[in-house]
């Protein structure tokens, strides 16, 4: 997962119609933070989460925060990125069902002060 960062919301390729990232898009630039959009379904539902990893730290992923609602096509929530130094990361949206089985959309970003 590469490529140039870009001010531009080019929607993230996401592999399930029920777990999509609309904003913040591929290699978008962030600053501060994003209102994350998209969709965030699935059949017996239980919640949503965001997490987050440096692109240079492929195995330690970071817990934002939990959801309890499933969205569709609307505001997921805001990440707030004040805190992190700039970069380039991966944003993950996963979405959990009541079993414990997940699907999920991971979206490349840069963090630019």
């Amino acid at each position: 997962v590469s490529g140039t960062p870009t001010t531009a919301v080019v929607p993230a390729v996401c592999p399930h119609a029920n777990v999509q990232v609309t904003q913040p898009g591929q290699n978008q630039v962030i600053d501060t933070g994003v209102e994350v959009r998209g969709t965030a379904t699935k059949q017996g539902f239980d919640r949503y989460e965001f997490k987050f990893r440096s692109r240079d730290n492929p195995d330690e992923w970071h817990w934002v925060e939990t959801f309890r609602v499933a969205v569709s096509n609307g505001s997921l929530g805001f990440w707030r990125t004040s805190h992190l130094p700039p970069g380039n990361y991966l944003f993950m949206l996963i979405v959990i069902d009541r079993t414990g089985n997940s699907q999920e959309c991971v979206v490349p970003v840069a963090i630019r002060r």
